[in-house]
């Protein structure tokens, strides 16, 4: 691999739950060379999940220093990260004043009693469930807890999108894209604008807002590199751009330490009727009517295995040894109340502590558990999304990447599942290949990743059919007290 970049090397950073990453791309897409550096993730319990800021901000030095030793020539850069996880830090010094609170945080529950009575209007105005996932209600939390403490530092709770853009670029800006900006349950969709009501509405007036910009925007360049940053968004937002535009017959899931499931949408699509889904805006504006994400989630994919590891207390070579084995969620392996970072889409619960029911007397077998908990989660989001978007036509493929996909046998499954071929993307950070079609000098001349079909099988489908619906029943059953 050559150490001298090209006139027009392209460069992402993507900050992930578990580490940062800098990719480089040629302008076809590429892949030139690939720095990570690794970061916690610690589970407090009670729902509660913090990072830490500080570890955040030199892992993502660390590899801009990595790729900058390597790739000096660099053209353009674009950041990508978590959409809905909070700092709150000092806006003359921007250390931050307390650990980042996590997108998978559920500790704000409480603050939302009071707006029950406005979920309907907040999910029509925001595309977004009530919920303690959101940046609003964790602001609210962390701005109850500081603002009882005496103190005449100027504070700035915002997400990680702009507390990472305020130490990358020069002039400290307060930014926010609105692929992020629609995550904060504070962003009016449909207008493009913060709402005034919702800001009243969480007790946030006092505070002040990042300033709307593009996601496909002129940042200038970043401090020590003088790479001019040319996009900032969320990292879900750009997966679907790995390949170029998205396509509007076809659905896309990312599955990661939570996965996601989401469809293009004619922006004329009611926002009420997306409920319990979400609606998010999709960051190039190169895409008009067609320029939303209807989009579901599992909170607990590679996050859930993470656990399953941790408690079992299995080494990392038995784990792996486990990971190559073909998953097989047809069989009764037992079952798995995946309430790991709480319940997404379309629950929307908190859901009490994760545990193994119904069997699951091996290890073995509770991490067939585990994998099939996921699967049919995630394809009860699929299907609501389907139903959803029937007026669009039928979804002719569905497009998967993230690690989990990897796991033998389980695109297939999702594919003799959904009845609809799978797209197995081979080459991996899909999101950062998107954030680089973004910014790429030569879109038409952007490469496709290399893929594996996965075409569903009619004889297998209605076992794992009636697998689903029993843990989906179960689910359902044990939320219910039953």
């Amino acid at each position: 691999m050559s150490s001298a970049a090209s006139p027009a090397t392209l460069l992402v950073i993507d900050q992930g739950t578990h580490a940062s990453r800098a990719i480089l791309f040629s302008p076809e897409g590429q892949t030139l060379a690939y720095f990570e550096s690794a970061i916690k993730l610690h589970d407090r319990g009670h729902g509660r999940y913090e990072q830490d800021a500080d570890e955040i901000l030199t892992s993502v030095s660390d590899v801009l220093c990595q790729a900058d030793r390597a790739f000096p020539g660099v053209k353009w850069l674009a950041l990508t990260c978590q959409r809905a996880t909070l700092v709150v830090w000092d806006r003359d010094t921007g250390k931050a004043v307390q650990p980042a609170i996590s997108w998978m945080d559920t500790r704000a529950t409480a603050q939302l009693a009071a707006l029950r009575g406005y979920s309907r209007d907040i999910h029509a105005q925001t595309g977004l469930p009530l919920s303690a996932h959101y940046l609003a209600a964790k602001m609210a939390c962390a701005y109850k807890s500081l603002h009882t403490k005496p103190s005449q530092r100027p504070l700035l709770y915002g997400p990680l999108l702009s507390y990472l853009l305020y130490h990358l670029l020069p002039d400290r800006p307060f930014l926010i894209d609105p692929s992020v900006a629609s995550r904060t349950q504070l962003y009016a969709i449909a207008k493009a604008q913060w709402s005034n009501e919702l800001i009243q509405r969480f007790g946030l007036g006092d505070l002040r807002r990042p300033d709307l910009v593009p996601s496909r925007h002129e940042f200038g360049p970043i401090l020590h590199h003088s790479w001019p940053l040319k996009v900032a968004c969320g990292d879900q937002s750009a997966m679907p751009f790995a390949n170029g535009m998205p396509e509007a017959d076809a659905l896309y899931v990312n599955l990661g330490t939570g996965a996601f499931a989401g469809r293009l949408v004619d922006s004329r699509f009611d926002l009420d009727q997306a409920m319990p889904l979400m609606i998010s805006p999709l960051p190039d504006a190169r895409l008009p009517p067609t320029k939303y994400m209807l989009e579901g989630s599992v909170n607990g994919a590679g996050s859930a295995l993470q656990w399953f590891r941790q408690t079992e207390g299995i080494s990392m070579q038995a784990f792996r040894e486990m990971q190559a084995k073909p998953v097989d969620p047809a069989n009764d392996h037992g079952l798995f109340i995946n309430t790991i970072g709480g319940l997404g889409s379309p629950w929307w619960r908190r859901g009490g502590p994760p545990r193994f029911v119904e069997g699951c007397r091996t290890p073995e077998a509770r991490y067939n558990a585990v994998v099939a908990s996921i699967l049919f989660m995630l394809y009860h989001n699929i299907q609501l999304i389907m139903q959803k978007t029937i007026h669009l036509g039928k979804v002719q493929r569905i497009h998967a990447c993230g690690g989990l996909s990897r796991l033998p046998g389980f695109c297939q499954a999702l594919a003799n599942l959904s009845q609809v071929t799978v797209m197995q993307e081979e080459e991996p950070e899909q999101t950062a290949r998107g954030a680089a079609f973004l910014m790429t000098p030569a879109p038409k001349k952007w490469r496709h990743s290399r893929s594996s079909v996965h075409a569903p099988d009619i004889r297998q489908h209605q076992s794992i059919m009636d697998a689903c619906q029993h843990y989906l029943h179960s689910l359902n059953r044990y939320l219910e007290g039953g």
